[in-house]
């Protein structure tokens, strides 16, 4: 028991607080590290979503979010109270047809060789 009595009065500058300062500098360095890896190439990413969006038109063959293929046969951009569609024929033998948001669209397969015509 006197031994630890002992050991807690040695202890120098038991009673000293390190400063603000010291503590306030590793935090800082920490947000800036977050900021280089996560926000600046989520960021990137995002620019990119929008320009491969911004390109689509018809006959693009596409892959979406969920993992459809299809190609490009309709669509319809974002209008005030409405969202982009875009029209993909998923089986060529049935012709059958699925609409999804434009914004699943996550990479162009193979592009169409028809230009653009609006």
């Amino acid at each position: 028991m006197n031994f630890l009595l002992l050991a807690q009065e040695a202890a120098p500058g038991a009673g000293q607080q390190p400063p603000m300062s010291s503590m306030l500098i590793p935090l800082v360095l920490m947000m800036v590290v977050m900021v280089f890896l996560v926000v600046l190439p989520a960021s990137r990413q995002r620019k990119q979503q929008q320009a491969l969006l911004a390109t689509l038109k018809k006959g693009d063959k596409v892959l979406t979010q969920a993992g459809i293929l299809g190609t490009i046969v309709a669509m319809k951009d974002e209008a005030p109270g409405e969202v982009a569609e875009v029209t993909l024929r998923v089986d060529d033998n049935t012709n059958s047809r699925i609409r999804v948001l434009k914004s699943t669209v996550t990479n162009i397969l193979s592009r169409s060789d028809e230009p653009e015509t609006k």
